[in-house]
């Protein structure tokens, strides 16, 4: 359809009371893709109906509001119907910032030397190669960093032990009242999302319980009966290795069934509860750490050391899951303060046109355990993304582009560098031809 709206796209989650303007939207040209739950009908239930007939699908206000519309069936309550939602959101977020995208390639190879001009990646239709200005290594595990020649370390200097893997999975009919009340009986046995001591030493005397770290930890989610368990734990295991990645899976997959099992007999709220959704892939905290021009150390973390070239904040504590067994080290910052994480953490040594973002940044095993985390991967994210379309678009390596240029771009796109960073970037744009 043609229209001063074409091309853009609108999922239309719209009540009676707002269907109208999706309407509106797509009179105008816009591609609106209504969302129907299939247990609530909802607006096909007004009347009146065609023929005079109660027929979900014959009401006329349906019919008349929902024209030049496109639907689909999709219960956003349920977790499959949630992440099939989030999934069609991120598409459309790509397609609108004209992003083009390759699923199911793994890079095996760089072509170039020391300056990555290339990366090749196996698929189903064979291998292919893609060429770019810039290349940034988001794998996680540095793959194409180390591919192409960057130095990197594995694990803690004492014997090079990685921390361990996790298989996350959600629950669902979880009753928080009756888990409130029996952390309110047992106040000593909860501390915010992780505990249940004396509940594991029962279930481990009666041998119904092997679990490899000290305590149940879990999360609420923004659905009042789902939580998400992050209880498994898999040592000795290293995410460039697919025999370990596919042991690790296997050993945590049982682990999750003993789990579930103990939450369901021994603690309150969880006799109804079941598994909704397991992960995908095990997730691996540590693997391969990037050298870069600078590397984070747990000093400059928990001091909230502050940068020049900063390019992304953290404020989440050292957190080592002992690589050997049980037991966690946590560490956290001053109250209220947040450490920086400087471009050149990002850079890699020896490897030039190319930029590493996520777990794999140039830090120390203990600096590692901070910066590991989602919120923090996405912002180097962010950042290593601006460095790199300002160093293809001026014809520059990364390492050539001063870190005050991203600063720019980045508070423009809405990140938080800190209110120094800030000023200084808004007195070069008042200034600027």
């Amino acid at each position: 359809m043609t229209g001063a709206l074409a091309g853009l796209r609108v999922l239309d989650l719209a009540n009676e009371r707002g269907v109208y303007c999706t309407k509106l939207l797509a009179d105008l040209g816009a591609d609106v893709i209504r969302i129907e739950n299939p247990k609530d009908r909802d607006i096909r239930e007004f009347p009146p109906f065609y023929h005079g007939r109660r027929d979900p699908n014959k009401s006329l206000y349906f019919w008349h509001y929902n024209t030049n519309k496109r639907s689909v069936t999709l219960d956003i309550t349920s977790a499959r119907g949630r992440e099939a939602f989030l999934k069609l959101v991120a598409t459309d977020l790509l397609d609108e910032a004209g992003v083009s995208f390759l699923f199911h390639a793994l890079a095996t190879g760089v072509l170039g030397a020391p300056r990555v001009e290339a990366v090749v990646f196996e698929t189903k239709s064979g291998p292919i190669v893609i060429r770019a200005r810039v290349t940034v290594d988001c794998t996680g595990d540095g793959d194409v960093a180390a591919l192409a020649g960057a130095p990197f370390e594995v694990g803690r200097d004492s014997d090079g032990r990685v921390q361990p893997m996790t298989l996350m999975f959600r629950m669902v009919e979880f009753q928080r009242a009756a888990f409130a009340a029996y952390n309110e009986a047992h106040p000593s046995q909860w501390r915010g999302v992780h505990g249940l001591w004396d509940l594991i030493r029962q279930a481990a005397a009666a041998g119904e319980l092997d679990l490899p770290r000290e305590d149940i930890l879990f999360f609420g989610t923004p659905h009042e009966r789902e939580v998400s368990v992050n209880s498994t734990r898999v040592t000795g295991a290293l995410g460039t290795s697919v025999w370990d990645l596919t042991r690790a899976e296997w050993t945590a997959r049982r682990q999750m069934r003993q789990i579930v099992a103990f939450l369901r007999r021994y603690v309150p709220g969880f006799e109804q509860a079941y598994v909704a959704q397991s992960g995908v892939t095990i997730g691996v905290r540590e693997s391969r750490r990037i050298l870069g021009e600078y590397q984070l150390t747990a000093e400059d973390v928990l001091q909230a050391r502050k940068w020049p070239d900063v390019i992304a904040r953290g404020t989440y504590p050292i957190d080592i899951h002992s690589p050997t067994g049980k037991g966690t080290l946590l560490a956290r910052l001053p109250a209220g303060e947040s450490y920086d994480i400087p471009l050149r953490c990002l850079v890699p040594l020896r490897a030039e046109g190319l930029l590493v973002a996520g777990r794999c940044i140039s830090g120390t095993h203990e600096a590692h355990s901070s910066y590991r985390v989602m919120p923090v991967a996405m912002a180097t994210g962010q950042a290593a993304g601006v460095c790199a379309a300002l160093a293809a678009r001026s014809g520059r390596t990364p390492r050539e582009v001063p870190a005050a240029e991203g600063h720019e771009e980045l508070i423009r796109q809405g990140a938080d560098l800190g209110a120094s960073i800030r000023e200084r970037a808004q007195r070069s744009s008042s200034v600027a031809p």
